[in-house]
């Protein structure tokens, strides 16, 4: 279990790179198009560039915010609670979010082919939308395994609920 739990941090550690990487390019373009608006020269389809950044960044730190726990969590009810009713409200929230997530990667699989059998492109560059949502399906997936291993560990007795994956 151990390798798994490594090879999910790793898979998410990578892909949250990629993210970072997006938001220094997604700056740099930015300010490169102002600066060359300065001169009535500003860089084309830099608005759409920004909005693909701003899904695969958003997309691609899914998985870190969810190991990290940097979501919102309401933990000053939950600690009051006993601890069989603590790990009771876990597994059912934790089963839940790994439901939306399955259902959430389906979705935009489907949605992707949709818009891939279509052959929509961006305006401007027209750059196919379709490599862009089938990334973020491949991060929501990630976030998905990053959930299903968290049960599994809750649910086997070898973590707490809500533990931290720096233990």
């Amino acid at each position: 279990m151990r390798h798994i739990i490594k090879q999910v941090r790793v898979l998410s550690t990578t892909i949250n790179h990629i993210s970072v990487f997006g938001l220094i390019f997604m700056m740099f373009l930015t300010c490169g198009d102002i600066v060359m608006r300065m001169f009535s020269h500003p860089i084309p389809g830099t608005y759409e560039i920004v909005g693909f950044l701003g899904a695969v960044i958003v997309g691609f730190a899914l998985a870190q915010t969810t190991i990290q726990k940097s979501h919102v969590a309401v933990e000053i009810l939950i600690e009051k609670l006993s601890k069989p009713i603590r790990k009771a409200f876990f597994l059912v929230t934790q089963f839940l979010s790994l439901g939306l997530f399955v259902l959430i990667t389906f979705e935009i699989i489907r949605y992707a082919g949709d818009m891939k059998r279509a052959g929509e492109v961006s305006l401007t560059l027209k750059i196919p939308y379709f490599p862009v949502l089938y990334g973020i399906a491949f991060s929501t997936g990630v976030v998905c395994l990053v959930l299903f291993v968290e049960l599994l560990l809750v649910v086997n007795g070898k973590r707490d609920p809500w533990f931290s994956w720096q233990e």
